[in-house]
């Protein structure tokens, strides 16, 4: 009796590729140096802009990884 032919058998497995946790930190506001009250206010608005749309896109990414970690433990 001869051994059976060997198949090769071909399994694909999709892998999600995850943010690393240091981009899922929320971001900060730098200083800047300013001389007046003007200068002030357009520096804490464009602060404050930067720092919202920052954060926004980590929740995004908290949100995703999230996700993907829950569905590779099904």
């Amino acid at each position: 009796m001869t051994p059976p032919e060997p198949r090769v058998i071909t399994i694909t497995k999709q892998v999600p590729v995850l943010p690393p946790l240091h981009l899922l930190n929320d971001c900060t506001v730098s200083q800047s140096p300013v001389t007046t009250n003007r200068e002030l206010l357009t520096f804490a608005v464009k602060a404050h802009n930067t720092n919202v749309l920052c954060n926004l896109d980590k929740a995004a990414l908290r949100q995703w990884r999230a996700k993907h970690e829950h569905s590779k433990q099904q």
